[in-house]
């Protein structure tokens, strides 16, 4: 199933969309679902917790190579 957002610029637009629904080809729903809320992460708790063994600039120098592939 997949979910696409339509702006009815015409009232017989909306009658072939609920005629359309009727035949069960569609579901016409009055507002849409909200997106369900993500918790919000505290990204302090991250810093420092990934162990690389690499310094600060060789991984800078590894991003720069990888954007200039």
């Amino acid at each position: 199933m997949q979910t696409v957002t339509v702006d009815i610029l015409n009232e017989k637009a909306y009658r072939l969309l609920e005629d359309l629904e009727d035949l069960e080809v569609i579901r016409l729903r009055d507002k849409p679902e909200p997106a369900p809320q993500r918790p919000k992460m505290d990204l302090t708790q991250l810093r420092g917790s990934i162990q690389t063994g690499l310094t600060v600039d060789e991984i800078d120098a590894q991003f720069r190579s990888m954007r200039d592939e």
